[in-house]
């Protein structure tokens, strides 16, 4: 994947020199987390500590049981 990114780097300048030009991106900031500048670290690090846990672990978790768990139950012996 790193050698598909950095071999169309060169097609991505392109595009933005000139294909998506119209579009302003003032006020974005130097780095793309800069919009993160605007919270304090408290209501970052709540946000991460409770958001981490459900898409990192939970709601996979969830996901595996929902497909994998109606599908196959025991009177139907697929697993």
């Amino acid at each position: 994947m790193t050698v598909v990114s950095l071999s169309l780097t060169p097609l991505d300048n392109f595009l933005y020199d000139t294909v998506f030009s119209w579009i302003k991106y003032e006020g974005t900031g130097a780095s793309a987390t800069t919009y993160l500048n605007g919270y304090s670290q408290q209501t970052l690090l709540t946000t991460l500590l409770i958001c981490g846990p459900f898409t990192g672990w939970f709601l996979p978790l969830i996901e595996e049981y929902y497909f994998r768990g109606s599908a196959c139950t025991p009177a139907r012996h697929c697993c």
